[in-house]
């Protein structure tokens, strides 16, 4: 997190924003998660692509999860 002071944004606003943040991702994630292609038929390269996809949900989410942590406790 950076070192911007926030005039407008308290603790509580910051928190509301990240859980936002939180459920679009996890949505998001959820709904890709709903639509793994097969990987025994098609193209090996869908499948690859969607586990490449729901890394990157994974790895955000974990990001906003830390920063709603830090928020909280810091």
């Amino acid at each position: 997190m950076s070192d911007f002071e926030y005039q407008l944004l308290d603790k509580e606003k910051k928190i509301e924003i990240l859980d936002r943040q939180l459920l679009e991702m996890e949505v998001q994630r959820f709904s890709l998660e709903m639509s793994e292609p097969s990987r025994l038929q098609g193209e090996p390269q869908q499948y690859t692509q969607w586990q490449a996809a729901m890394l990157q949900f994974d790895t955000g989410i974990d990001k906003l999860r830390k920063a709603k942590f830090k928020t909280e406790n810091g």
